[in-house]
Order: structure tokens, then C-alpha cells, then sequence
């Protein structure tokens, strides 16, 4: 029975930006990014636990943590608790139908959305006036002060007021320089602080400045009166900035979709269990003080005897009993177990709606794992919880999740009900993963798939299909690139006599390279070590020509086109050129 939606994910991303040096980042124009997410399409429905396995490495823990924005996300679109018609007309309107407006949708109802509008000089022109009006307030206020109140010179505020606005452009123009795009209030303070300091030393050099007049006397140049006035105008001035910053960051807020908005009230419902209690718990609480701490920064206690009813009552149902027990116990007191019961605690004291479980039990002994998986399964009962269940082991998938993602190297490969996906898997590499699970009887052999090579950089995503390197079954379509090919060909060839008809091999394009002032037998002997070694090096079977040119030969690839998750059972969805 299909489950009414809770979580959806669409084109899910969590890029990295690669820190370079000073002189690498003068080369370099474009960034360079570790892609461990990239383009993840999920649906979670309520109530409903989803694994996602795989590799370590592959993207599991950042995609929970992006969809709670402890990272957070670079692109694509998170939707929690959606209405189904809202997601209707999402996708209608992805596809160029449909009346509803995408911006709208993704604005009002996506929690990774962000205004992504360039900066243009309006905006540049907003800031400066910002900063520029927050600095003369800052400097004109003390100057009429002085000159109304107490009758002082207003000479020395005219300068102040000129330095203001230096500043104030300053602040602007550094502030506002991309990618960095403060908000109204960061630049208002920075404008602040700046005017402030500087009259703060101006201070102390005019009142340790003066001269000497004829009969030998020290005369001071200010008077204390203005430099009170001053220093207390300057302070309001300061103050007034940051209310006026307040009310644009406001506004700002209210272009800005559910950021800082609906976010709040989301992350009640939405939390995490991390994988090691060992790290994920601060040594210099106490149980109670972990568990309450989430109470307390939203604000959801009125009093200290509401708190501890609430963080008894969650202690209890993490199976922590009696509670008061462990009230005032530390985490170095407590067993692996406890620990991670403490987590899970901290977690449902907010009454959460969805839970990441962060391999909770890969740091726990085997003795406790059931119990604790036990309890994860009680509380969805219990609460109606719904658990994006993250793990590397499909044994424990399989009793566990009712439905299960492959994921690899930031991309689910393979989607589908538990059981269909572990009895039928499709694509190669849960193929591999299923074939290693270990089987609990010593009589049944099956024949394991050993995956060669290793998972390859995030920030250098082979192109084409990004499993085709450690593929089993690849074949001409998978996105083979000429440096793939060449190096298998001179690999073959090492120790041959062919071993010298490769060394002037050149690239001329990612799908064509090409053998200069080749011998005549060249061509034969590139088809010779193709149709002997294609089978066990796949790359060979990428080439689809051998032409003879002018002076030498021309050897060009097939080329690999996106393949899409194409439905091969019900409910199971696998992105893969052999199903395609």
C-alpha cells in the first residue's frame, strides 16, 4: 500500500568547495567542488523507514545531514510534511505545465530553497546607503550634541562626518563583494564598529593633545563635555544602526522562502541520532542537561519542573528506566548502550516527526544492537515516527527497512521494497553488495562479487556512468574517455612486442585519439588485443572504429548518453545502461 508522502527530495545536492592556495585560487577562475551529494530523487512516506546503504564514503550521512541543514545544501529541493497537491503541481510545473509558478512553489514550500538572484547595483546601492545613513547618524548626532547643548565648536563633527561616510562606502563595497553577500544587519554593524573604534581612539589621542602657551601650561585643545557628548551620541547612533538593520534583515528574510522563517519550527520535527554516543555527547554534562538543552533553546519550558517532567518522560521511552536514575549521571558513567539511548532521547524530547538514524548501533556490541533496534521500532509504533535509517549493512537493512536506496558516490542507484530489491537486485553494484552479505548457513555457497578497484574521488566524479571503473558487466555505452582506453591498451601491451606502437599515442578529443607515423601492423594489432582481451578489460570494447588516416590511424569511442531510472518490477526503480 502506497504511503501518503512526508519526505520528498528532488535533485538533492551537497557540494564542497575544494580550499586551494593563494596563487591556485589566482589560476583558477571556477571552484573546485567534492561533490558527496549530487542529484538525489527520494521519496520517504509517513511513517515509513527508509534505508539508504552503501559504501562508506558514498554520501549517506551528508545527505541526512542536508536535509536537517546541519550542512548545508548547494542545490535542489527538500519537502517535508507537503500536501500532495503541492507536489503535484511541483513536478507539473518542472516539466512546462501546469499553471503554478516553480519559483512560487519552491519559495513556499522548499526547505533547501535560497535566493539565488545575482547582485546587481541596486543591491550595491541599497548596502551603501545603509552603512552610509547607520555612519552619519554614528557621527552627526555627537557633533550637533556638542554644538547645541553645551556650545562647542562643530568643526570637529564635520570631519567625523566626512570619515563616516569614507567608511561607511568602505564596508559596503568589501562587505558586499561575492560570495560572502551579508545581510543589511552585518554590514550595519560593521559600519558601526568601524565609526566607533575610530572615535574611540580619537578620543583618547584629543585628550592627551593640547599645547603650551606662554606662561608654560599644559591647555588641553578638548573640552570633557564634548568628549562625553561624543562618546555617548556615538553610542545611541550605534544602537539606532542595528534596529534599522534588524527591520531589513526582516524583510529580507520574507524573499528568502522558509529560511530563518519556517525553519525554526521545522527542526522540532525534524532530528538526528548520531552514530558514535562516545563523540556525539558533551563529557561535561549531565544526562539531564543533554536531554534538556533542546527544550531550552526553543524556548518549549516555562519552568525547571516542566523541563524535568519532559526530559524524564523521554528518557523513559529511550528505555532509560527509572529515570531519575540517570538525571545527574555523566556520559563516562554510562555503558556504549546507554550513551546511545541518551541520543536517542535528546532526540525525542522535542516530540520529533522524523528521525536520521546515523548507523546508530555500528558502534554498539552485537549484545545491544538488538535491543536498541528493537527499541527504534517500538518508538515508530509507539509515535508514529518516520526514520531515514542510514547503514553500510543490508543484513540489517533487510530485517529492518520497508523499503531500501542503493547509494553511490552521491547518487541512489537502485530503489525499491526491501524484499524485491535484496531477492532481485538489478544493478551491478547492489548485485555486489548482496553477493558479500554473509549467509547463516555454512552449506549455502554463493558466489561473491569482488568489486576492483576503489570508489573513486568525489571531486573527480568519472564522467558517463560513474560506477562504470569498478563495473563487472560494463560495456561500450558505460562513458569511457580516451585516457581510460590508452591506459589499458599501453597496460596490454607492456612486455609485447606491440609494447612500441603505443608510446606516441594522442588525444585529440575525449572520444578520439589518435596514432601518429603508425606502422602498418598497427592496426592489426590494436583489433588483436581487443578481440583477446575485451572480456576482462571492458574499457577495450568502448572503441568503435579503427580508421587509417594520413601518416597514421584514428581510433573513436561510442558515446554515452544519461540514461534514466527506468521501472523494471513494481516499485523498483534502477539507473543503469543495462536496463535502459
Amino acid at each position: 500500500m502506497a504511503r501518503e508522502p512526508y519526505l520528498v527530495l528532488r535533485d538533492f545536492r551537497v557540494w564542497f568547495e575544494k580550499r586551494q592556495g593563494f596563487l591556485a585560487a589566482l589560476r583558477r577562475t571556477t571552484p573546485e567542488y567534492v561533490r558527496a551529494v549530487d542529484g538525489v530523487d527520494l521519496d520517504v512516506g509517513r511513517g515509513e523507514i527508509f534505508c539508504l546503504v552503501g559504501e562508506s564514503g558514498c554520501g549517506k550521512t551528508t545527505t541526512g545531514k542536508g536535509i536537517l541543514r546541519l550542512v548545508p545544501p548547494t542545490g535542489g529541493d527538500v519537502f517535508v510534511g507537503v500536501p500532495k497537491n503541492v507536489l503535484d503541481d511541483y513536478e507539473a510545473a518542472k516539466a512546462g505545465h501546469g499553471r503554478a509558478d516553480l519559483e512560487t512553489i519552491r519559495r513556499q514550500h522548499s526547505l533547501s530553497w535560497k535566493e539565488d538572484r545575482p547582485w546587481t547595483v541596486p543591491h550595491f546601492v541599497l548596502l551603501g546607503i545603509v552603512v552610509a545613513v547607520a555612519s552619519l547618524i554614528a557621527t552627526a548626532l555627537p557633533a550637533f550634541v556638542s554644538a547645541s547643548v553645551f556650545h562647542l565648536p562643530f568643526t570637529t563633527g564635520w570631519s567625523y562626518i566626512g570619515y563616516g561616510l569614507v567608511v561607511a562606502l568602505l564596508v559596503a563595497y568589501f562587505g558586499s563583494i561575492p560570495p560572502t553577500r551579508p545581510t543589511p544587519r552585518t554590514t550595519t554593524v560593521l559600519g558601526g564598529l568601524a565609526v566607533l573604534l575610530f572615535n574611540l581612539s580619537t578620543y583618547l589621542g584629543l585628550v592627551f593633545s593640547g599645547y603650551v602657551d606662554a606662561g608654560g601650561l599644559y591647555q588641553s585643545q578638548v573640552w570633557g563635555d564634548q568628549t562625553v557628548a561624543m562618546l555617548g551620541g556615538t553610542l545611541f547612533a550605534f544602537v539606532v544602526a542595528v534596529l534599522v538593520g534588524r527591520v531589513l534583515i526582516w524583510n529580507r528574510l520574507r524573499e528568502e522562502g522558509l529560511e530563518g522563517i519556517k525553519i525554526r519550527g521545522l527542526r522540532k520535527k525534524l532530528q538526528i541520532i548520531f552514530q558514535d554516543p562516545y563523540e556525539s555527547l558533551n563529557p561535561k554534562h549531565s544526562v539531564y542537561d543533554i536531554v534538556a538543552e533542546p527544550l531550552i533553546v526553543n524556548g518549549l519550558s516555562r519552568n525547571r519542573a516542566e523541563t524535568e517532567a519532559r526530559v524524564e518522560q523521554a528518557l523513559s521511552d529511550a528505555g532509560l528506566r527509572p529515570p531519575r536514575d540517570f538525571l545527574f549521571r555523566y556520559p563516562h558513567e554510562l555503558s556504549g548502550g546507554q550513551r546511545q539511548r541518551v541520543s536517542i532521547a535528546g532526540a525525542l524530547v522535542l516530540d520529533p516527526e522524523f528521525l536520521v538514524a546515523d548507523e546508530p548501533v555500528s558502534m554498539l556490541d552485537v549484545s545491544i544492537r538488538t535491543e536498541i533496534l528493537e527499541l527504534l521500532l517500538e518508538l515508530r509504533e509507539k509515535k508514529g515516527l518516520t526514520y531515514l535509517f542510514i547503514t553500510h549493512d543490508l543484513s540489517l537493512a533487510w530485517v529492518l527497512a520497508d523499503r531500501i536506496g542503493v547509494m553511490y558516490l552521491g547518487k541512489i542507484v537502485e530503489e525499491g521494497p526491501t524484499r524485491e530489491l535484496i531477492k532481485n537486485p538489478r544493478h551491478p553494484y547492489t548485485k555486489a553488495l548482496v553477493s558479500v552479505v554473509p549467509v547463516p548457513d555454512p552449506d549455502r555457497r554463493r558466489q561473491r562479487i569482488i568489486l576492483k578497484g576503489e570508489r573513486p574521488d568525489p571531486s573527480d566524479i568519472p564522467p558517463g556512468c560513474r560506477f562504470h571503473p569498478r563495473c563487472p558487466v560494463a560495456f561500450e555505452r558505460c562513458g569511457w574517455t580516451v585516457e581510460e582506453v590508452v591506459d589499458e591498451l599501453k597496460d596490454l601491451a607492456a612486455g609485447t612486442p606491440e609494447e612500441g606502437l603505443f608510446a606516441g599515442l594522442h588525444a585529440d578529443s575525449p572520444l578520439v585519439f589518435t596514432m601518429p607515423a603508425a606502422p602498418p601492423d598497427a592496426e592489426a594489432a590494436i583489433r588483436r588485443i581487443i578481440e583477446g582481451k575485451a572480456d576482462q578489460f571492458r574499457g577495450l570494447k568502448a572503441i568503435q572504429a579503427i580508421e587509417r588516416t594520413e601518416g597514421g590511424i584514428r581510433v573513436s569511442l561510442h558515446e554515452f548518453t544519461e540514461p534514466e531510472l527506468k521501472a523494471i518490477a513494481p516499485d523498483v526503480k534502477v539507473s543503469c545502461h543495462l536496463f535502459a
